[in-house]
């Protein structure tokens, strides 16, 4: 089994060491990176508490819901599974349960999904969590990697391997960033951060970016990961930043920020990574190294960074269509992504007859 996976000149007993002083990665030290998603996910409510919402209520996102409505569990039961769109035989069930017309039962639902937070609002603070944490890693990762020679020479990363000992820096980048991609997972079901059209692509995206990880960390082919990671860093910040911005109705900031982050993210995720990251797997591993295509590894490290490519492919087509409402209608005339997202300036229909002018009524 060995010899499929890894080929015929490397076992896994290579993946150890008797030097005490060295250290080897293993399928079990993945476990700490679900203590950093526990951490992240609480981290992130707090963040989004205590720093995201006030920012967004001062720089206007959103203003703060007047409209209250009276408790009853029976229609906040209905309000969690319907919405404000229940099936008419549903409406008219509960109707009679809580002995109210259908018409007041659509009004407290209406009320109700007012005093939710506006989809906008969602947005900002999602995007303001990824700014604050892509930021940090991105210059941790550099800072890090500055002195690195596989920074600089991608044959470093395959040189002597399997015998690379793992430095605590490494170690501790990997189970971060591990951890921070299961949070997202996490995400999508708890906080959600599904509400946008592409959620296939980014599931898969976030899916396959952690199977690489985890790959790569039992193959112990981690000073290529490193790249990746820092290659897929760089250019979040930026469009993290540009979509608050344009929530917060700071077009001409909005629209510098993203164009600037057009180019850094052409040049790291569809111009470094494959053709200096998958290059060098695909060809300088079997110049240096004695991973080649008798392995199995090989096939299945460059045919998930070639689906990474394919999906930031995809991506890079929307951005491209937002961009040319620059020069086709003289500014851009959704926030960024925003055919990737589902929120809108109003929210739902539903609210929209509710929040005017950004200001709620009682209804």
């Amino acid at each position: 089994m060995s010899n499929l996976w890894l080929g015929p000149h490397v076992r896994w007993e290579d993946f150890s060491s008797d030097d005490v002083t060295e250290f080897y990665p293993k399928l079990s030290d993945c476990m700490v990176c679900l203590v950093f998603a526990v951490l992240f996910i609480c981290v992130r409510v707090l963040c989004e508490k205590f720093l995201l919402n006030p920012l967004a209520l001062y720089l206007g996102v959103y203003h703060r819901s007047s409209v209250t409505v009276k408790p009853n569990g029976d229609l906040e039961n209905c309000y969690k599974k319907w919405g404000t769109r229940v099936p008419h035989e549903e409406l008219r069930r509960m109707s009679v349960r809580v002995g109210l017309a259908e018409r007041e039962v659509e009004r407290w639902l209406r009320s109700r999904r007012a005093m939710d937070p506006p989809a906008m609002l969602r947005s900002f603070c999602e995007n303001g969590w990824h700014f604050l944490y892509y930021s940090s890693s991105s210059l941790a990762g550099l800072f890090y990697l500055w002195d690195k020679p596989w920074l600089w020479d991608t044959t470093e990363c395959w040189k002597g391997w399997p015998k690379q000992p793992v430095s605590d820096g490494v170690f501790w980048m990997y189970q971060i960033q591990m951890g921070f991609y299961v949070s997202l997972l996490f995400s999508i079901l708890l906080l959600r951060d599904h509400k946008k059209k592409d959620k296939t692509t980014m599931y898969a995206h976030h899916v396959i970016t952690l199977f690489l990880l985890v790959a790569s960390w039992v193959t112990n082919l981690v000073r290529v990961g490193t790249l990746v990671l820092a290659v897929h860093d760089v250019a979040d910040p930026g469009l993290a930043l540009a979509k608050m911005a344009w929530h917060a109705k700071r077009k001409a900031a909005a629209e510098k920020i993203f164009f600037f982050t057009i180019l850094l993210w052409v040049l790291s995720r569809l111009t470094i990574l494959p053709f200096g990251i998958i290059r060098s797997s695909m060809f300088e591993t079997q110049e240096v190294s004695v991973i080649g295509p008798d392995a199995g590894l090989f096939w299945v490290l460059n045919a998930l960074l070639c689906a990474l490519v394919f999906l930031h492919i995809t991506w890079t087509i929307s951005i491209v269509r937002i961009a040319m409402q620059k020069f086709t209608h003289g500014e851009l005339q959704r926030d960024v992504r925003s055919e990737t997202d589902s929120c809108s300036d109003q929210g739902t229909p539903e609210t929209s007859a509710i929040y005017q002018n950004g200001k709620a009524k009682s209804t």
